[in-house]
């Protein structure tokens, strides 16, 4: 029965994605009866599609395996590769945004890598969006292992589902992993839910405070900010988030003066950025380090960084703030412009120092 199983097999469109694949394997073991498990591998020894620097979900599923209660056996069979071989492929397809909105301008980002031995001069790169083709883009050559991003800026004319289809037109060894695709929701506007852990008191004192003046969610604000980026923010009190976690329709949360959650509410949070939902933790003074540090999900931190006691400053004497240089090509660039922003003469007055984790970046630093 196996045997017709796998003679049924067929390969499909792009690069294997074994980080999701053993994922998916390490599911089925958990649920499995059998005492004696195994976890059968087969490769042509090719690099790509391993997302070799995500240490950190690795790790996680290594620690999964570590929890069986028998670490099943790794069966690994690797078949004989041509050697020398010219092999290109669509290794990626992301977008910047990450959660698009309608007519608003974003992009569409596709990763090539060279897999094989040798050069490849791909024809093109041809882009569909909904079955309606882009102009291709001419392509230079793939040297042997190079990766290369190529970002097409586009408005998606609707919301819902939108599928991408990328091809790319090339003379190599594989044509199955010349194309990929993927599905990315545009969204009519962003939800933005803020769970404030210190909703009492007069309205600056609130842990929300800042970030709803920020966002023109605030009494008296300037809500054309929000409007123009249409963002539709929710303010909940932690202890109303924790009684009933409704995540539904939600693009981010942001946790401000958030000290802990309740584990319900934690595992729930911890399920939705696991999915794709996105989070920005700004703890205050009061914070439980010991929560952060181990709140996960199924073995994968949620944090990106590890948090560290908090130092005082003196504003005057030590004059700590951030460096406009160091947003460069990240969702903070927009702050370097001197005209646009004065964060350059920000002084800070209290900080955390953030040990990063594998697989997570830096987007500004202190000097």
């Amino acid at each position: 029965a196996l045997e017709e199983l796998l003679g049924e097999a067929a390969a499909g469109h792009g690069q294997l994605a074994p980080l999701a694949a053993v994922e998916r394997a390490i599911d089925l073991l958990e649920d499995g009866s059998q005492p004696n498990k195994k976890l059968v591998l087969l490769t042509d020894g090719q690099s790509g599609g391993w997302q070799r620097d995500e240490h950190g979900a690795w790790e996680a599923l290594e620690g999964r395996l570590d929890a069986l209660a028998v670490r099943p056996q790794l069966v690994l069979r690797q078949f004989e590769f041509p050697s020398p071989y010219r092999n290109a492929a669509v290794a990626a397809i992301e977008f910047e945004p990450g959660t698009p909105l309608r007519d608003q301008t974003g992009t569409i980002s596709v990763t090539l890598e060279n897999t094989g031995a040798e050069a490849v001069t791909p024809h093109a790169l041809e882009v569909e969006v909904d079955g309606v083709a882009l102009p291709p883009v001419p392509m230079d050559q793939l040297a042997a292992g190079e990766r290369r991003p190529v970002r097409l800026p586009y408005k998606f004319a609707r919301s819902g589902a939108v599928q991408v289809a990328a091809r790319l037109v090339a003379d190599d060894g594989i044509a199955a992993d010349n194309e990929a695709s993927a599905v990315v929701l545009v969204r009519e506007s962003l939800k933005l839910l803020i769970v404030d852990g210190r909703p009492e008191g007069n309205f600056l004192d609130r842990g929300a405070a800042f970030l709803g003046l920020a966002l023109g969610h605030a009494p008296g604000a300037d809500e054309s900010a929000a409007n123009e980026r249409r963002l539709d923010v929710e303010v909940v009190p932690l202890a109303e988030f924790a009684a009933q976690p409704s995540l539904e329709g939600i693009a981010a949360v942001a946790l401000t003066a958030v000290e802990s959650i309740p584990a319900d509410a934690a595992a729930e949070l911890a399920a939705f950025v696991a999915s794709g939902g996105g989070l920005l933790a700004a703890p205050s003074s009061e914070i439980d380090i010991g929560f952060y540090a181990s709140w996960s999900h199924r073995s994968r931190r949620v944090m990106p960084a590890q948090l560290g006691e908090a130092r005082e400053l003196s504003m005057v004497v030590d004059k700590l703030g951030p460096l406009p240089a160091s947003f460069q090509d990240t969702p903070l660039s927009l702050l370097m412009d001197e005209s646009q922003s004065d964060i350059a003469s920000m002084r800070v007055a209290r900080y955390r120092r953030l040990t990063p984790r594998d697989g997570s970046s830096t987007i500004g630093v202190l000097r």
